[in-house]
């Protein structure tokens, strides 16, 4: 149907939380590689501090929190050169309305952090033919999941405005 209309066909993209993950295995054209960290870090017994923490936090209930900053470098998938991996940029995360004491936060996230994580995304997609610099945001007004680019009270239109001025900068 699609190329009845006068298009080359179906661009499938498939979605995978592992990196390692093989879109063609799965009839897809491409993937899309989401990162989130784990709810809570459990620490081996090797490192004690890290391992009582954790203990700590799922014995009280604590929802699994991490500095959007700190994790700037990992939200990003690696890359794998066999396949076409499209990135998919994060503004923020606080799950815990839904979720409760189960929930991810990705705490003190900004328009300007944000910035630096979609620097690294279109990078990533800059030197891939026009057609395939894509890049995804997950939830752009996934409010439930405390992940949005909509205006709000406390950044205004901070995140739609760091995204426009990215865009008009590496077109």
């Amino acid at each position: 149907m699609a190329e009845k209309s006068g298009f080359k066909g179906l661009y499938l993209i498939g979605v995978s939380w592992d990196p390692s993950w093989v879109p063609e295995e799965h009839g897809f054209d491409a993937s899309l590689t989401q990162w989130l960290p784990y709810r809570r870090q459990w620490g081996s017994w090797h490192e004690p501090i890290t391992w009582l923490v954790s203990r700590y936090k799922a014995k009280t209930g604590k929802p699994g929190i991490y500095l959007y900053e700190k994790l700037l470098p990992k939200l990003l998938a690696a890359g794998n050169s066999n396949k076409r991996d499209y990135p998919c940029v994060i503004p923020n995360w606080d799950n815990t309305p839904r979720s409760g004491k189960n929930g991810l936060v990705l705490h003190k996230s900004t328009p300007e952090l944000f910035r630096i994580h979609l620097r690294k995304a279109l990078h990533i997609v800059q030197d891939l033919p026009p057609e395939h610099r894509i890049i995804f945001v997950k939830s752009w007004n996934e409010w439930a999941e405390g992940n949005h680019l909509e205006p709000d009270l406390k950044f205004g239109r901070g995140y739609l405005q760091v995204l426009k001025e990215e865009i008009e900068t590496h077109l």
